[in-house]
Order: structure tokens, then sequence, then C-alpha cells
């Protein structure tokens, strides 16, 4: 079992209300929101409670280890990602060119 410390954390409760929808939901923030977020939203401050939660005790020196590897995460999806875009412009390319091709030798 992870050892965990004391966190006090204030949350900010408000009710919400958007524009598509026929009811209130209650929204709970760690950050206090004045007004609403969204055109489309209407926001009721109700309040704040400051409540007391265990977190995992982590070694800060620890995180730069676990961002480099989701770094390396994103590297590889956008290597992928990228590969697949240019696999369709190559493919794109082709079908240009044997569009060309075809309309060519017809005027022979």
């Amino acid at each position: 079992m992870q050892a965990t410390k004391k966190h006090k954390v204030n949350l900010f409760v408000r009710a919400v209300k958007r524009d598509h929808s026929n009811g209130f939901v209650i929204n709970v923030n760690t950050f206090e929101v004045d007004g609403h977020l969204f055109d489309h939203e209407t926001s009721i401050k109700l309040g704040s409670v400051e409540v007391e939660i265990d977190i995992p005790d982590i070694d800060l020196n620890g995180l730069n280890d676990l961002e480099i590897e989701q770094i390396k995460e994103r590297i590889v999806k956008e290597k992928n990602e990228s590969h697949l875009k240019i696999q369709a412009y190559e493919e794109r390319i082709q079908s240009l060119l044997c569009i060309e091709h075809t309309d060519n030798s017809g005027q022979e």
C-alpha cells in the first residue's frame, strides 16, 4: 500500500443548466468560477467547502521520469498519425497521376 498524506482542498459548488437541457446539475470544481464558463449555460454559485483528502506521497523528482514517458508516448502517437496522413497524401497523388495518365493516353 502506497503511503499517503492529508491535503486540504477547497471545492466550489455550483448549479449549472445548459441551454439544451431541462434541469440543473451540480458541478464541483477545484477552482472558483465567476459567472459561467460557456455562453450556453446558466451557472449559480451554491457555495464552497473545504475537504481533507488523502493523496499519494509522491517523489516529485520522479515526476520528471513520468513526464518523459508521457512525452515519448505522444511522440509515438504523433509519428503514427503523421505516417497515416502522409500515406493518404501519397495515395491521393498516385490517384491523381493515374487519372492524368488515363486522360493523356486517350489524346494521342
